[in-house]
């Protein structure tokens, strides 16, 4: 129920326990609000069941929870598993009528919802106000990397989410400016709000960088490239990279990689560093812990980004925090 103040709502599906850089941002919201003192708003964490304790245990007393019980299908969130026929419908413009807002409107007017925040491509059918904020428009730039139906989607939830927003919220003004172009959004619709991320904040002492490499295993020397094997993220031109480096200058570094595996493409990597004669110099660690993030982040002799498109691109502000 309400308690007399406007609560703002902030969808929080994704697992608290996930990596990636949409994750990351979600964290530093999080534990930014949790850490304000403003008393003139309410924030609530809208969450599945399986989901939401995770959020809230992290999240603090400043907010409450929403038990979201409706399904995601392509990014929308749906009343209901959508049928074959609903999404031909949706597709060819007719979804507006069938996804109505009155059951997601219901359960968050009685639950005291003012304003609703997206901080994630993932949007839901409502007459509140929204606050949306899209990562950016790679499928624009890069159609290549997405099958027809992923660009389709991207286009019915970034292209209308957008457009019903009070506000949408971009890192960079260089994606401010995509939005801005790709779907005729007003600019003064858009806002630049810059972020780091709150995770990973451990600074190591030259003692503690020892004991960490000890621990984990790290070489004295080593590359550092924290990504999901994404295609866009270039993990095999870094192997070209290495190749280069070995073969005309003499130089061999290992290089670690951490970031969960893309499953669709993860293999086509795996394959390249075998391909390249790599394979024995590079380490894939997958998702790993907040106090290794630190560790990799203090100890490596370089962070390397080769990704072909980012919006924010969160690990060179993480590195930056480093030195």
């Amino acid at each position: 129920m309400s308690s007399g103040r406007p609560n703002i709502c902030i969808a929080a599906e994704l697992s608290p326990t996930e990596a990636g850089g949409v994750e990351t941002n979600l964290h530093s919201l999080v534990a930014g609000l949790a850490g304000g003192e403003d008393a003139q708003l309410g924030w609530k964490l809208l969450s599945p069941d399986r989901t939401l304790a995770p959020w809230l245990a992290e999240a603090g007393s400043r907010f409450t929870g929403i038990p979201w019980p409706y399904p995601i299908s392509g990014g929308l969130v749906h009343p209901k598993p959508l049928s074959p026929l609903r999404s031909l419908l949706t597709r060819v413009g007719l979804g507006r009528r069938l996804e109505a807002a009155e059951p997601f409107d219901r359960l968050l007017r009685d639950a005291g919802v003012g304003a609703v925040h997206f901080p994630y491509s993932t949007s839901f059918p409502t007459t509140l106000p929204t606050v949306y904020e899209p990562w950016d428009l790679q499928h624009r730039h890069l159609p290549e990397f997405f099958t027809p139906a992923e660009i389709d989607s991207r286009e019915r939830v970034y292209g209308g989410s957008c457009q019903r927003a009070k506000v949408v919220i971009t890192a960079t003004r260089f994606v401010k400016e995509d939005i801005a172009r790709q779907f005729g959004i007003a600019r003064s619709r858009i806002a630049v709000v810059p972020r780091s991320s709150l995770q990973f904040q451990q600074r190591l002492t030259l003692e503690e960088k020892a004991i960490a490499r000890a621990q984990h295993g790290l070489p004295d020397r080593f590359l550092f490239y924290p990504a999901m094997t994404f295609r866009h993220k270039n993990h095999e031109k870094l192997f070209e990279a290495l190749v280069i480096l070995r073969e005309r200058h003499g130089i061999v570094l290992p290089l670690i990689c951490s970031g969960r595996p893309h499953k669709p493409y993860h293999p086509t990597v795996l394959e390249a560093a075998r391909r390249l004669g790599v394979e024995g110099q590079v380490k894939f660690l997958g998702k790993v812990p907040g106090e290794l993030m630190c560790a990799l982040f203090s100890t490596a002799e370089l962070l390397v980004f080769p990704s072909l498109y980012e919006g924010l691109g969160l690990p060179v502000l993480e590195a930056y925090h480093h030195g």
